[in-house]
């Protein structure tokens, strides 16, 4: 009989298995809605310093090893892209645009916040005016909110099976060990390559055994990586892939099978070849936050 094929994903059944191990509560802190603030204006700062030219300004609000991608896929390291600019007013004030682009905004822990949008005009040393989106990663630093990095791509450029192909380090076996349960994991092609397919399971002394499958892929319609889950508990749920640097970001809602509803952000974190770290930075059942979670996966032997 064929070995059974497992995987692990940010589900609503994982959310349930954690909601039963632990009551820890803690509370959103109070900071985030100034630290919103605070990332609002400083983005407002920089498109006015876009505008106007001032390669000054918009210089002292990135880091210093912060790094841009244009819509062609180009990285540039920001400082040296800025210093070989010249302060040359970008077409928005000349039409009398004064607002930066509208954007959504979330958390990750309190000094990393991801910024995402839609584009008009872009940095580019060519001086394109590419019509796409951007993601934007902010730090604390010393109190203030930098941009660390900035992701530009045109709409509709992004094939799903190219944005794919950056996730194949998941396909395989995993397995991973826990306080009081044991995770395999497993990750293939579907038929005709356009998602990954994962199937979990979840084993722990004295609780019902959970497991579930996913699929990932390329929704044309929102330009964006997303991922389908069903759980063996009769839950479900969707979610959005977003990679920032090395990690993979996911954001996902869920129903559980109870009419509960949750939300999380994970982490995954290639570890070279046959290792990555899978981290709920943000986890909610009903309003109620739970416990942050980190869990080290390796790649389990072939036989």
């Amino acid at each position: 009989m064929p070995q059974p094929r497992y995987i692990l994903l940010a589900s609503s059944a994982l959310l349930a298995f954690l909601a039963t191990a632990s009551r820890v509560h803690a509370e959103v802190p109070a900071a985030l809605t100034a630290d919103e603030a605070a990332i609002r204006a400083a983005a407002k700062q920089y498109f006015s310093a876009m505008q106007r030219g001032d390669i000054k300004s918009l210089s002292q609000l990135w880091t210093s090893e912060g790094d841009y991608v244009d819509a062609a896929g180009q990285t540039f390291k920001s400082q040296d892209l800025l210093r070989s600019l010249g302060a040359t007013p970008s077409a928005d004030s000349r039409t009398g645009s004064n607002s930066p682009p509208a954007s959504s905004l979330r958390f990750i822990g309190s000094n990393v916040a991801v910024e995402d949008g839609y584009i008009g005009t872009s940095i580019t040393s060519t001086g394109g005016r590419p019509s796409g989106r951007f993601t934007a990663i902010w730090v604390k630093r010393d109190g203030h909110w930098l941009l660390d990095g900035l992701r530009e791509a045109g709409l509709g450029a992004s094939s799903g099976r190219a944005a794919l192909q950056s996730l194949e380090w998941l396909l395989g076996e995993w397995t991973a060990l826990t306080d009081d349960a044991v995770v395999m994991v497993s990750s293939r092609w579907s038929e005709g390559g356009n998602y990954i397919v994962r199937e979990f399971v979840i084993r722990s002394d004295g609780r019902e055994e959970v497991g579930g499958t996913q699929r990932i892929g390329w929704d044309p319609t929102k330009d964006q990586l997303r991922c389908w889950t069903f759980d063996s508990l009769g839950g479900s749920g969707e979610g959005v892939w977003q990679r920032v640097g090395n990690d993979w970001i996911v954001d996902s809602d869920e129903v559980l099978a109870d009419g509960s509803k949750s939300s999380t952000i994970a982490i995954y974190t290639p570890l070279g070849d046959d290792r990555f770290v899978w981290e709920i930075s943000s986890a909610k059942v009903n309003g109620v936050t739970l416990p942050k979670q980190r869990v080290e996966f390796v790649r389990a032997a072939k036989e």
